[in-house]
């Protein structure tokens, strides 16, 4: 069974009742002030604020290999959250794959080099 909260925009909650109840736990008036609580902490622990290290500089796939670990040994042992440890690989491996992408086209661009100097002699 539906919810029987009628909202602000005149429309019913699609949320399920709880059971042997009529309203969702959100809307259910016994539990106003916990469903209170439970929003505002939902909202902090979605919150992934804060430092979890010192600004890195990434030049070389090496500096990329001992950063992803320290990444992975703060969300092993030291609580940086597996959505900020997920979010750095994630990001390393797009700066690996322009890495990769500028190191080809300069390397076609010495070998056309080449080609031209020994072409032309």
């Amino acid at each position: 069974m539906k919810c029987k909260k009628i909202l602000d925009n005149k429309q019913r909650c699609r949320a399920f009742a709880q059971s042997e109840k009529d309203f969702c736990f959100r809307h259910d008036p016994e539990n106003q002030e916990v469903s209170k609580l439970s929003s505002q902490k939902g909202g902090q622990n979605r919150a992934l604020q804060g430092f979890y290290g010192k600004s890195v500089r990434l030049n070389t796939p090496e500096d990329v290999k001992k950063f992803l670990g320290q990444v992975i040994n703060g969300v092993w042992a030291e609580g940086v959250p597996v959505p900020v440890g997920s979010s750095m690989g994630f990001l390393t491996r797009c700066w690996l794959d322009a890495y990769e992408a500028s190191d080809i086209v300069k390397r076609l661009d010495e070998i056309e080099e080449k080609l031209k100097l020994s072409g032309s002699g």
